[in-house]
C-alpha cells in the first residue's frame, strides 16, 4: 500500500513539472501559429467558450479565413484578470468580411486569466 501511495506521489509529480505554465504573449503565439495554417480546431483550444461561439464561424474567425502574426505588441494589463495585446496581421477575408479587401490589419487580443491559464476572449479593435 505505502508502495502503491509513493508511485502515485511521484507520478503527479512528474505530470506537474512536465505541464507548461503559458503567459498571455506565448497563447497569442500560439493561437496564431495555429490560424496561420486555418487550423481552427486547435485555434480554439486558446479560446474561451464565449470566443469560440461569437468568433468562429464556419470558414472564418471573425471574417478572416487566416491569418499571420507580423507585429506582437507589448502587454497592456487591463485589470487583475484581463490582458490586452496589440497585433498587426497579414490576412485573407471572407468576402463578406468588414475588412475584405484588406490583406492587413491591427487589433486587440484580448486574454482572460482562467483557473487553467490565459485564453482568448476577444479580438476588439480599440480600449
Amino acid at each position: 500500500m505505502r508502495k502503491e501511495i509513493f508511485l502515485g506521489g511521484c507520478l503527479l509529480m512528474l505530470l506537474t513539472a512536465c505541464q507548461k505554465v503559458e503567459g498571455p504573449a506565448q497563447v497569442t503565439q500560439a493561437f496564431f501559429t495555429a490560424f496561420e495554417e486555418a487550423d481552427y480546431e486547435t485555434m480554439k483550444t486558446y479560446c474561451t467558450k464565449d470566443c469560440v461561439e461569437t468568433y468562429f464561424h464556419a470558414g472564418d474567425v471573425d471574417g478572416m479565413v487566416w491569418a499571420r502574426l507580423v507585429e506582437l505588441g507589448e502587454e497592456e494589463l487591463w485589470d487583475d484578470t484581463l490582458v490586452g495585446l496589440p497585433v498587426t496581421v497579414e490576412m485573407e477575408t471572407t468576402m463578406t468580411s468588414v475588412l475584405y479587401p484588406e490583406t492587413e490589419t491591427s487589433f486587440y487580443v484580448e486574454l482572460l486569466r482562467e483557473e487553467g491559464g490565459w485564453k482568448i476572449q476577444a479580438f476588439p479593435t480599440g480600449r
